[in-house]
């Protein structure tokens, strides 16, 4: 019922009200004018005309309407009022959880199986690739372990019998030296890479016969596709196999011995030049190893620009106050990357990279979009193809029809939250004669504005939002 202390509470806000010369009152027909209504008598319409507000109001509480049983009619209808409100309350959250949420999963995996297919590369228009050495590489029990075949003849040898095929642990077994440091490094070098790359390379150096003993070039590999732990890993299957020999072996033992040999000498010295080459560069500040050009859909020209990096230099061209920006600058430009006049020219660089940068953010920008709506039409498209007929709340058509229409409506930046975009498309195909969409809006602002707010708090201000919407709906605005 009426009480003082809920009309005093409106009363501050009819004087803000009065003084801007407007007045609320309840829209014919609503649920909100049933309730005023319901408090209104003859005696307190009579009231509410005089310039008496404090009358007007005791006038209120006291003449309520009353029924034939002596039941307050304000009480009645404000009890039927509470009565629909939590039944629309109560379905909004159980659809929010129950329905839109667990839809909103579904979708997302089909949107994101699209987005994969169209095969969206956003990323710079110059890709910087670093060559990072494994801690192995800078022991000195690895330069202990090669450098007495520094001088060994260069020799390229392929083996020339098979060895049996075999398993990553014994491969694994194969690779220690018996030096205690050395072999916790390759056990941790072993751990940084996968099975497969073992066994590929054992089955290239051991069974197909790959030459072993170049020294890879600029591009760290050697003219048969090895790389610098492909010789290593041989050199260290080299000097163990015999001990963990595995059965299947069709050589005799001097023919084994022999091959090993010359596959351990061909292998340690061309990992001596390895090592000796990375001094060098590190000493020749050498920072980039190549510049090329790569097909690449996403740029004006067709190309992007890859720049491989040593490392082991970036790491000191970054600390003498260089950037990756000065480095997309350069390449970018076309110029050469070289250290010092990339830290003489850095500002330059950089400001022409952010010039470039932004003109691809655009051009990139718009494919993206249009490759996420077309993702999240597509996804939705099967959603609804594959929904029961007892589940449509429309005609599939029509269902196709406003999904292409909604999503003609969400700007570029909706897509940064992709769970958000896809949950409204959900709920306003699908759900569009609920009120779903506003509670789950409703829930995502109290988060944000409380991030430590629990799910049933969310709810709760959500529940608020919903109700105060829905009476605001109800309420004209008079102007004098």
């Amino acid at each position: 019922m009426l009480t003082n202390q809920a009309l005093n509470a409106v009363m501050l806000p009819a004087d803000k009200l009065e003084e801007s010369g407007r007045s609320l009152s309840p829209i014919p027909g609503t649920e909100l004018a049933k309730l005023f209504d319901a408090s209104i008598t003859a005696s307190t319409a009579a009231s509410i005309s005089t310039m008496d507000t404090e009358i007007a109001v005791q006038e209120m509480i006291e003449g309520s309407q009353v029924t034939d049983n002596g039941a307050v009619t304000h009480d009645e209808v404000m009890a039927n009022s509470v009565n629909l409100v939590s039944k629309v309350v109560l379905a909004n959250l159980d659809l929010a959880r129950n329905h839109v949420i667990p839809t909103t999963k579904t979708l997302r995996e089909k949107y994101q199986t699209y987005m994969e297919r169209a095969e969206l590369d956003i990323a710079q228009p110059v890709m910087v690739i670093p060559n990072v050495y494994h801690d192995i590489w800078s022991t000195s029990e690895l330069h202990g372990l090669v450098t007495r075949f520094e001088n060994v003849p260069v020799n390229q040898y392929s083996m020339r019998f098979s060895l049996p095929r075999v398993t990553g642990d014994e491969l694994r077994a194969m690779m220690k030296t018996g030096i205690g440091q050395l072999d916790e490094m390759v056990d941790g070098w072993i751990e940084d890479m996968q099975t497969d790359k073992l066994l590929h390379a054992y089955d290239r150096i051991f069974i197909e016969g790959t030459p072993i003993g170049k020294v890879p070039g600029a591009n760290h590999l050697t003219d048969t596709g090895l790389d610098r732990n492909d010789l290593l890993i041989a050199h260290l299957i080299s000097i163990g196999f015999e001990e963990e020999m595995p059965d299947g072996v069709n050589a005799d033992l001097s023919s084994l011995r022999e091959a090993l040999s010359n596959v351990r000498r061909q292998s340690g010295r061309a990992i001596v030049g390895i090592l000796n080459r990375r001094e060098r560069d590190i000493r020749q500040k050498i920072l980039s190893f190549a510049v090329t050009n790569v097909p690449w859909e996403f740029a004006t020209n067709k190309t992007r620009v890859t720049v491989q990096l040593n490392n082991d230099v970036y790491i000191k061209f970054l600390e003498e106050g260089g950037s990756v920006e000065t480095i997309y600058g350069a390449a970018l430009k076309g110029d050469r990357v070289d250290y010092n006049a990339l830290l003489e020219k850095k500002a330059m660089y950089e400001q022409f990279y952010e010039r470039r940068i932004s003109l691809h953010r655009q051009e990139v920008g718009s494919k993206v979009y249009m490759a996420q709506q077309e993702a999240a039409r597509l996804a939705m498209r099967d959603l609804v193809n594959e929904l029961e007929e007892d589940q449509l709340p429309y005609s599939r058509s029509d269902l196709h029809a406003k999904a292409r229409e909604c999503l003609g409506c969400y700007e570029p930046r909706y897509f940064k939250d992709e769970v958000y975009v896809l949950r409204s498309l959900v709920c306003e195909v699908l759900y569009s004669d609920t009120n779903v969409k506003m509670v789950l809006d409703a829930m995502d602002a109290a988060e944000q504005s409380d991030p430590e707010i629990s799910p049933r708090e969310c709810a709760l201000h959500a529940t608020i939002d919903l109700i105060a919407r829905w009476l605001a709906s109800q309420i004209k605005v008079n102007y004098k």
